[in-house]
This record gives structure tokens, C-alpha cells and sequence, in this order.
């Protein structure tokens, strides 16, 4: 698996990139790649794997929050012209951060490249930010390849039934 995760704060906004290429051609992921996320409503919400710093602690947070997506042009890359679908959740607790971002899909061969791009405000003012650069670093690389992967598990499924016909 290719897998590269970059982290930055500024002021009081956290700032996260993953990049991660999944097994799904890539006209069947910028075709059903929006469709994530009323799927992970229907299954409960957003999770993200228990861990601090890389040790995984056993069990998963669950957490339902309300998305919104949407398909838009992606003007990032000169040239062939992508879609990309910009979405964000609110996670209506103390807690947890509102969340926005943004999907891209890229081809790599007979697969996809997929680049999550987002940022959120960490709770809890600069208290909050040193927690985050410290612990929610990386609850947010695992959440985010959490959801790289439920997204790519319901492509394999829609794939799946394309193929059945």
C-alpha cells in the first residue's frame, strides 16, 4: 500500500494530507466516489481507530456526525480536466473538530490515487492545539485512512455489482 500523510498547524487550524492508492479503477472511483458518504451515515458515522502516536489501543470511537458532498471541478491540475468532491461533517460534540476537505482521484495505472486534503479546528483553544500536534496528529492520519478505506471497500463493492450486471 502506498501511503504518505503530511500534518501542519497554522494559528488555530490543524491541516492534514493523505495520499493513498487504492485498488479500484479509476473511472469507477470518480464515478461512485461520492456516494461514501451516505453510506458511512447508514453505518454509524465517522470512526476513528483508538490510538496514541502509532500504538493502536484495542477498540474503534464511532461517532455520527452530519456530512454534506458535493462534485465540483478540480482546478488544481492543468490539463485533463478532474472532478473532485468537497465535503465536510459536523460533529456536533465538544469534543471532536467539524471537519472539511476535499477528495481528488488521480490515475496510477490500473488503479487510483486518492488525495484527501483537509483541515479542522481542534476544540479546547491552544490548550486543544498542543493536544492535537501531540495525540490528534494521529487520530487524524488513522481516521483518514479509516476513510480511504471504507471508500474503497464500497467501490470494490459497487464494482462488484457493476460487473455482476
Amino acid at each position: 500500500m502506498s501511503l504518505s500523510f503530511d500534518f501542519h498547524q497554522d494559528g488555530r487550524t490543524s491541516h492534514v494530507r493523505l495520499e493513498m492508492l487504492i485498488d479500484v479503477p479509476f473511472s469507477l472511483a470518480l464515478e461512485h466516489g461520492a456516494q461514501v458518504f451516505p453510506v458511512m451515515e447508514t453505518e454509524g458515522g465517522i470512526e476513528f481507530p483508538l490510538r496514541i502516536a502509532k500504538l493502536p489501543i484495542p477498540g474503534t470511537l464511532r461517532y455520527r456526525v452530519l456530512t454534506h458532498s458535493l462534485r465540483q471541478p478540480d482546478v488544481t491540475e492543468s490539463g485533463r480536466r478532474h472532478e473532485e468532491i468537497a465535503f465536510d461533517w459536523v460533529a456536533k460534540s465538544r469534543f471532536l473538530p467539524d471537519f472539511r476537505g476535499v477528495l481528488r482521484f488521480r490515475i496510477e495505472y490500473e488503479k487510483t490515487r486518492v488525495i484527501l486534503i483537509g483541515e479542522y479546528a481542534p476544540p479546547f483553544g491552544r490548550l486543544g492545539m498542543l493536544l492535537d500536534r501531540i495525540v490528534g496528529r494521529h487520530i487524524a492520519e488513522a481516521g483518514m485512512v479509516g476513510l480511504v478505506n471504507r471508500l474503497a471497500r464500497i467501490l470494490e463493492e459497487r464494482r462488484g455489482a457493476v460487473e455482476r450486471g
